[in-house]
């Protein structure tokens, strides 16, 4: 799992997962686990899920042609993003969880063939709960045509059995 976030301990320290590489940066350079600019050194198609936390809106188009690179097919993209309308937004407005890019995060996923899945919305109750979403795309692609099915060699058995009891 590749976990993405906006600074280092914001707004909680590094979670505790197994097999995380925790990364902070503003979109340009990443710190962390490991210290990088974009593209991340990472394998091509080698991380099956990436949380992306308030990512910066004026590098989001080249951070996800990367995190698209690095999916595997099938992976899973965790975009946590603010939402447009809210109170919160309202109460604090220099926060940075507002920025998006031209086109919003929706189109950006698309034109880097994330297909949203689904939009998490946090429970009441939480501090600035009605804040943010969290945006679930997939990584799809085309699977390959294969071969012509082959008939089941007990199929095949059956009816030359048959054949010959007739």
């Amino acid at each position: 799992m590749l976990w993405l976030g906006p600074g280092a301990g914001w707004p909680a320290p590094r979670p505790q997962i197994a097999r995380l590489l925790a990364l902070h940066g503003d979109g340009r350079r990443y710190a962390g686990d490991l210290c990088a600019t974009l593209p991340l050194p990472l394998a091509n198609a080698s991380i099956g899920t990436l949380v992306l936390q308030h990512p910066p809106a004026a590098h989001a188009a080249a951070l996800l042609a990367d995190c698209q690179r690095l999916l595997l097919p099938g992976g899973v993209v965790l975009l946590v993003v603010g939402r447009r309308v809210c109170t919160s937004r309202v109460l604090h407005p220099g926060l940075p969880l507002w920025a998006a890019p031209a086109g919003g995060w929706r189109g950006l996923l698309a034109d880097n063939g994330l297909q949203l899945r689904a939009v998490h919305r946090f429970d009441p109750g939480l501090p600035l709960s009605g804040a943010c979403v969290v945006l679930e795309a997939e990584k799809r692609t085309l699977a390959p045509i294969g071969p012509r099915p082959i008939r089941r060699l007990a199929v095949q058995v059956a009816s030359r059995q048959r054949l010959k009891v007739t």
